[in-house]
């Protein structure tokens, strides 16, 4: 008997949990209500994508997010542009593979039907993200593919939006040599890759290491639920008491960003945090903790509400003292404190002139 082949999809669990966490996302929020606590879950899919395979349907179901809830601010917008380029050039090629087909005299009319079915799959998952046809598998594509006819393997890489338009009009082997010639260029190593933007490590499934100072974070229970669908500026419990249970400087307790994953020892750190990214929750201060359910309640100057997890990590050896603030609160706050030095450096520089 013939071996079958497995697809590698099929065995990587961090592409599983991915998909099926995202359609589980998807059928139980409504892009309607964007709150706070929304974009702090977002903000953990993001993550969780980075630690698949990145192929093609990884990018799809990312994509179905950014379609649904818009993840500008989570991700970078040149790394949107190019996922978005990217999940419309593959559409565009199962619509020419489709039509290349059904212009030929074939004594197979199955393999016909089987890519009109594949083309029909991914347009109706582009109309209704949440459909049962987006989440076949049989409708996307993993990095490589391998032609039923020809046997010859083609190469999905991401490209820009430039690079993209440069390939209009372009015949299927101008364009499988031109992607080719693009990861020649870039020295890909032709995997499951996502180029064009700055490398993101891939980290294991489980791996929280980027997350609060190198602090585990996957013990933490479930943020309380959001009591006002209706109204996305409020997430707090009603009759919420205000008052703090932890001292400012009790360093074995860190206030955790429900939008980066980041934390403070001291809550007037953690304020700071986002005074440094400006017009982002301006006035923001901490109102509640609640160490039984390790959560930290937040408002602005608006009246806007926020919360998220309180993280234990007792003083000890394997403390990590000092960690870079991931995205997306790291580059606001990189930008704000280089604009801040180069402020002082003109400050200096018109004083030494007088």
């Amino acid at each position: 008997m013939a071996e079958i082949p497995i697809d590698p999809r099929l065995v990587n669990p961090a592409d599983t949990a991915f998909g099926d966490a995202v359609r589980a996302f998807m059928r139980t929020h409504a892009p309607s209500a964007n709150t706070a606590h929304l974009r702090g879950e977002l903000q953990g899919m993001v993550d969780a994508f980075a630690t698949t395979s990145q192929d093609l349907e990884m990018q799809q179901l990312l994509h179905m997010l950014h379609t649904q809830y818009n993840l500008e601010g989570l991700l970078e917008r040149e790394f949107l542009d190019i996922l978005t380029a990217n999940v419309a050039a593959y559409r565009q090629s199962l619509t020419a593979r489709y039509v290349q087909h059904a212009s030929r005299t074939t004594d197979s009319p199955y393999q016909e039907q089987s890519l009109k079915d594949e083309s029909d799959r991914t347009n109706t998952s582009a109309a209704n993200p949440t459909s049962d046809g987006y989440a076949n598998p049989q409708g996307l594509s993993a990095a490589t593919d391998n032609d039923s006819q020809s046997g010859e393997s083609t190469t999905y890489i991401m490209v820009t939006p430039a690079e993209a338009a440069a390939l209009e009009g372009e015949n299927t082997a101008s364009i499988r040599q031109t992607i080719l010639d693009l990861a020649r260029q870039r020295s890909l190593n032709m995997e499951h890759t996502i180029t064009g933007v700055r490398p993101r490590t891939r980290r294991a499934a489980g791996d929280n290491s980027h997350q609060a100072g190198n602090t585990p974070t996957s013990d933490l229970p479930p943020l309380p639920r959001h009591h006002y669908p209706d109204e996305p500026n409020r997430c707090h419990p009603p009759g919420l008491a205000h008052g703090m249970q932890l001292k400012d400087k009790d360093y074995d307790w860190m206030y955790k960003c429900d939008l980066c994953g980041h934390g403070y020892r001291m809550f007037s750190e953690f304020q700071r945090h986002f005074r440094q990214q400006a017009g982002l929750r301006d006035g923001f201060r901490i109102v509640a903790t609640d160490i039984g359910a390790r959560v930290w309640y937040g408002v602005d100057a608006s009246g806007s509400e926020y919360m998220g997890h309180l993280l234990y990590h007792p003083r000890g050896p394997g403390r990590t003292k000092h960690s870079t603030v991931p995205h997306p609160c790291g580059p606001r706050i990189a930008l704000a404190q280089k604009a801040s030095r180069l402020a002082t450096i003109a400050k200096k520089k018109a004083a030494a002139k007088k």
